[in-house]
């Protein structure tokens, strides 16, 4: 939301066209409400996103003019209705690539290559791809995924990463955390897990960890989450096997400087078939907040790149908990070790992934592919 007020106080008034945006984004933005997000099962993912869909195409259909548009892959059948208006009505449009559709369906167990859904997927958002003004994802693997599956010639591509308010989660001092104060974290090590406890999270990993480590309790294991997952953490809590490990439900977003902030060595999960096909956002914030990223990954993907790139913690593969916990001990036992890379993470966040600086890269961009013509409102 920031980006758009952003956006519109350098380009002109905008429409943001969603199910689940606030009420008041900026002053020069227009909230139009769509059908809503409903991803509590696939059936309803996948209903919500064909509503949301249609209704934007039917009013699309409706309006006279030529605004451009730009399209966000959530719901991620919005890139194939915006060709398919390019055809009808010449109307130019951009996409944000935050995740790679038909692709991400194999990992999620929907459908995989051979399914007659996936190839015509597939091809149609290949064309997508070919027809767009301008292409944005996240990181360098997600790129080189979409430029396989177009297919023909250069996109007009940019990697841009996610961003995060640098100011609201930043670093709190631990003794005037408050969230620290009511957990008596004062004097512990905390490895923190903030999040969905999904499927495809390897929280099996996390559980190992902390049984290995489970002799040291100067470390907290903190899990803060919802998910199909919850239970194998509540069994392993149960089970007197892992001491140090605590879990907690998810808190109020206006605590999330405060919990963020509460983890020395902050967990990232990418799963198995998601490489090149996502990048957790949940990386920027945790390394604002100046946590380590431990990443749970099998490399080569985006999340394990960031990390090597700025040398910030370091990503391990799901089968090595061993390593994982000699890799905490290590720290435990050398924390000037462990406040470099607390450091780096902060100085990543400031430097790349601040508000201001991604905010900038998408402003330029969208203005010279799709806003070159008289200001007027562009649907976001």
């Amino acid at each position: 939301m920031d980006w758009l007020a952003s956006l519109a106080a350098a380009s002109g008034p905008i429409e943001l066209w969603s199910g689940n945006a606030p009420d008041r984004v900026g002053a020069d933005v227009t909230v139009r409400r769509l059908p809503p997000y409903d991803n509590s099962s696939a059936a309803s993912r996948l209903v919500t996103w064909s509503r949301f869909t249609l209704a934007a195409t039917g009013q699309l259909l409706r309006r006279r003019d030529q605004v451009p548009l730009f399209v966000v892959t959530n719901p991620p059948l919005m890139p194939l209705a915006a060709r398919w208006l390019r055809r009808v009505q010449g109307r130019r449009y951009g996409l944000l690539e935050w995740d790679i559709y038909p692709q991400i369906l194999a990992p999620m167990g929907l459908a995989g290559p051979k399914h007659p859904l996936y190839r015509l997927w597939r091809r149609s958002h290949a064309g997508a791809l070919r027809n767009a003004d301008l292409v944005i994802t996240l990181g360098d693997h997600m790129a080189a995924v979409l430029c396989e599956m177009a297919g023909e010639g250069p996109l007009p591509l940019l990697v841009a990463p996610n961003w995060v308010d640098v100011d609201w989660l930043k670093p709190w001092p631990r003794q005037q955390n408050p969230f620290v104060q009511e957990q008596g974290l004062e004097e512990k090590l905390v490895v923190l897990y903030s999040g969905n406890l999904g499927a495809t999270h390897a929280i099996e990993t996390i559980l190992e960890t902390a049984r290995l480590l489970a002799d040291e309790p100067r470390i907290a294991f903190l899990i803060i989450g919802e998910g199909s997952k919850r239970g194998l953490v509540e069994a392993a809590m149960a089970s007197g096997e892992t001491p140090t490990l605590r879990l907690l439900p998810l808190q109020p977003a206006a605590r999330l400087p405060q919990t963020l902030s509460s983890g020395h060595i902050g967990i990232v999960t990418l799963g198995a078939g998601y490489e090149g096909l996502s990048m957790p956002s949940k990386s920027y914030a945790l390394m604002a907040t100046g946590n380590a990223i431990l990443g749970i990954s099998r490399p080569p993907n985006d999340l394990s790149d960031t990390i090597a790139r700025h040398d910030c913690g370091v990503n391990f593969q799901p089968d090595q908990p061993q390593a994982i916990a000699a890799w905490i001990r290590g720290l435990l036992a050398d924390p000037t070790a462990l406040a470099r890379l607390q450091s780096q993470s902060r100085t990543a966040a400031l430097t790349n992934y601040s508000t201001a600086h991604c905010t900038a890269l998408l402003n330029d961009a969208v203005s010279a592919a799709l806003l070159d013509g008289p200001k007027q409102a562009y649907p976001g």
